[in-house]
């Protein structure tokens, strides 16, 4: 496997998150993900690369509006991106986390959290369940669990 997403045994840091099995209600409104000015912070995790990547509270509105079954899985997107067991590339310049669940709300499914990094930081664009992996891991694998 490629080798640009760092040394494969070593392990994501979470910098800060809320507790395990934390439920969070959506919030309206919209900020621009690419600025943190003003932005509140759920969780930063480090990515493989060891780029500190954002979840804000606008970003997980998004998350759990466009998709309601990950409402009550913040803590499987905070997993997700700090232990994946896949990341792939994105159509769009960002990069995909993904790790499979045996038990979710709506059963055995891969989570994905598409992300954006860059040199110094990061920030988590959506977060879905899928369990249709093989186009995406098609996209290009940049880092496997060894």
């Amino acid at each position: 496997m490629p080798g640009s997403l760092g040394n494969t045994e070593a392990r994501a840091t979470i910098i800060s998150a809320p507790s395990r099995g934390a439920r969070l209600s959506p919030r309206k409104g919209f900020l621009n993900p690419e600025s943190p000015a003003g932005m509140d912070t759920l969780a930063t995790v480090n990515s493989k690369r060891g780029i500190p990547v954002r979840l804000t509270h606008e970003r997980w509105s998004h998350i759990v509006e466009a998709h309601d079954y990950m409402a009550g899985h913040l803590d499987l997107v905070v997993e997700t991106l700090g232990d994946p067991d896949y990341v792939v590339a994105g159509v769009r310049g960002e990069l995909l986390a993904l790790k499979r669940y045996d038990h979710t709300a709506i059963g055995p499914k891969h989570v994905v959290v598409a992300y954006r990094e860059y040199e110094r930081d990061g920030f988590v664009v959506t977060a879905f369940m899928t369990s249709k992996t093989d186009k995406l891991v098609k996209r290009g694998l940049q880092w496997r669990k060894s």
